[in-house]
């Protein structure tokens, strides 16, 4: 999602709501900022990141790699 927060703040709102394993990537000036948030055991392999994009692998032992 598009946060339009740093990623400090980010973290922040992403803690609250509950998501307590997730990479989050700051604004450039006012516009921009991505946050990638999950909870429980699935495990991420990121692939590459940006301020316009995240790339993630996502393996969860119950569905496999989506």
């Amino acid at each position: 999602m598009e946060t339009k927060l740093s990623a400090k703040r980010m973290e922040v709102v992403r803690l609250k709501c509950g998501f307590e394993n997730g990479i989050d990537v700051g604004t450039i000036g006012s516009s921009g900022g991505l946050s990638l948030g999950w909870k429980g055991n699935s495990l991420v392999n990121l692939k590459s990141f940006s301020a316009f994009h995240i790339d993630a692998e996502i393996q969860d032992n119950e569905y496999g790699t989506v």
